[in-house]
């Protein structure tokens, strides 16, 4: 039995033949796995990378042109390459993204955010709008359950995260916590 060219083998893949494509696959691997060790990407094993070559190789073929003077092991190889560093800015950006997002428990310590006897969990929209030294001030005035109903008006809590003691005295500390933040507020008006 003749063996099959390129040319061959893309006309048959580009009509969704499954073994044309696996044939390709298989032809062009030592170059698939030059491509693999090439680029790390975090969290992709050896079948995310043989499903990509697939994907990108059945691309390549509905986008081959026989009749220019390209071959085509070098326009799949420039695809995989590109797709790899497509991929790889993917994931940078995306860990770019969780790192700027991120504000450790040592950092807002430092910063006088979480006084050592109570931890104030606020949400990254809110730190964006604080002055840090007059949270801190706001903070100590407080008590533990009117940190919870702080947390609460802004949001950050649900009503069913405190114990029922706590949720029978929240009404009065809800109170008390506006009282004082307005009167923090009044105090401090370039807050």
């Amino acid at each position: 039995m003749k063996k099959k060219t390129d040319n061959e083998l893309v006309e048959l893949a580009c009509t969704a033949n499954d073994d044309a494509l696996n044939e390709l696959i298989i032809r062009y691997q030592p170059m698939i796995n030059r491509v693999k060790y090439h680029y790390f990407l975090r969290d992709y094993d050896d079948s995310d990378w043989q499903q990509e070559a697939m994907i990108i190789c059945y691309e390549t073929t509905k986008l081959f042109k026989i009749e220019k003077a390209v071959k085509f092991g070098g326009f799949f190889k420039l695809r995989l390459h590109n797709h790899a560093k497509s991929l790889l800015r993917r994931e940078s950006a995306q860990k770019r993204k969780s790192q700027t997002e991120a504000f450790s428990y040592e950092k807002s310590s430092e910063l006088g955010i979480v006084p050592a006897q109570v931890y104030l969990e606020v949400t990254l929209q809110t730190l964006r709008f604080v002055d840090f030294e007059k949270l801190d001030r706001l903070v100590k005035l407080l008590s533990l359950l009117e940190l919870k109903a702080l947390q609460i008006i802004l949001g950050n809590i649900s009503i069913d995260s405190l114990n029922e003691a706590e949720q029978k005295g929240l009404r009065a500390a809800k109170d008390r916590c506006r009282k004082k933040l307005a009167q923090f507020l009044a105090e401090n008006e370039s807050y």
